[in-house]
């Protein structure tokens, strides 16, 4: 019997990969899952393939229990968990990867996979603080242009009706709200059609063009708070990643090279790639780091700590778990400037699109008390 039927054997057909039922979960939450049961499963003695095909029978995502059936495909075939995953990159990512094969080659897969584990946790947590910050700003504008849009295609031509009966001279800032309200009733659908084309294209090409992304995150920069932000974000992920890489033993510079490939800021990924020749030329991790205006003091100090004392890993799990605090702290503060910020322009949109209906009727009033 070939390796590819006795595969065929231990899972089943492709087409039903889950359940019918099964609840739903984001691919991340998904990727955590199967991380944390694997790394389990595998210390409690559990075969891997066994271990594999119990965890793709739980599996909601259908990306996500294809790769596993290959990954058993693969060790059925004589290679390794790795080489299954390395065919799966758009799911997996180098750092995944990287400690996979780390702790494979070192017979600690279970200890990698606690590792990554812990690195999957931080990085969702991160994630939802950030979008956690955005939502409060996002809904705020979305309720004020709903709002702006009920008044100039509702109420604005009703007073239109009103000032065009009187046939009196209109201040020119109510001109012009009745001059917006007409463009959205007449050309308000194609509009909403253009902006929508536009953000998609915008959007594929924000996330395809790193030129671009580079560019709008050196203006982000710019701006001091968001500098903050960037900063201590980066920072976080640059020493979560290092830790992890280093603990499972892999070399500096080829974990420098993972981590610039899987920190999310481009500005930080160029500072890596720099701060990799630095040390492949000879030059310590402190001294390299300190050059770079891309990461805190902060980090820098642990690094040199930690180059000093021989606990690197050690030294950048406490500087990732304080960046990830000071994030919090400034996304905080980011809410606490925005939300004051937001209210103040909802009332002066709302309250110059009342004044200019209202201005007429005064006038009108002015008029009529005078005769």
């Amino acid at each position: 019997m070939t390796t590819r039927m006795l595969a065929t054997t231990f899972h089943a057909p492709r087409s039903n990969l889950s359940p019918p039922g099964m609840i739903r979960r984001s691919l991340h939450t998904e990727l955590l899952f199967f991380t944390r049961q694997l790394g389990t499963m595998l210390g409690a003695g559990i075969p891997i393939i066994r271990s594999l095909q119990v965890i793709r029978s739980q599996c909601s995502n259908q990306r996500l229990a294809r790769a596993l059936s290959d990954c058993i495909d693969h060790i059925m075939e004589g290679e390794k968990l790795s080489d299954g995953l390395r065919v799966h990159h758009s799911l997996f990512n180098p750092l995944y990867l990287s400690l996979v094969a780390a702790g494979e080659r070192a017979g600690v897969l279970d200890e990698s996979l606690a590792t990554l584990v812990a690195s999957l946790e931080a990085s969702r947590e991160l994630k939802k603080q950030t979008i956690g910050a955005a939502i409060y700003p996002t809904l705020v504008v979305a309720t004020l242009v709903a709002v702006v849009s009920f008044l100039l295609t509702w109420v604005v031509p009703t007073f239109e009706e009103l000032f065009t009966e009187t046939g009196a001279k209109l201040p020119w800032l109510t001109e012009w709200v009745l001059l917006l309200s007409r463009l959205l009733l007449a050309y308000g659908v194609y509009g909403a059609i253009a902006v929508f084309v536009l953000a998609t294209f915008c959007w594929h090409h924000l996330r395809q063009s790193a030129l671009i992304k580079l560019r709008l995150h050196s203006i982000a920069f710019t701006i001091p708070i968001l500098r903050t932000i960037i900063q201590v974000r980066s920072a976080a992920q640059t020493a979560r990643t290092l830790s992890a890489l280093l603990r499972a033993g892999i070399p500096p510079i080829e974990a420098l090279t993972i981590t610039a490939d899987v920190v999310t800021s481009p500005l930080t990924n160029a500072q890596l790639q720099i701060i990799r020749e630095q040390v492949a030329n000879g030059i310590s991790l402190t001294a390299s780091f300190s050059e770079c205006q891309a990461f805190p003091q902060m980090l820098v100090q642990m690094i040199a700590i930690g180059e000093e004392s021989g606990r690197m890993e050690l030294m950048l799990d406490k500087a990732a778990s304080f960046f990830e605090e000071e994030l919090r702290t400034a996304l905080r503060a980011l809410m606490q400037a925005a939300e004051p910020t937001l209210i103040l322009l909802v009332g002066v949109v709302v309250g110059t699109l009342v004044v200019a209906m209202y201005l007429p009727i005064f006038q009108l009033g002015s008029l009529a008390s005078l005769r």
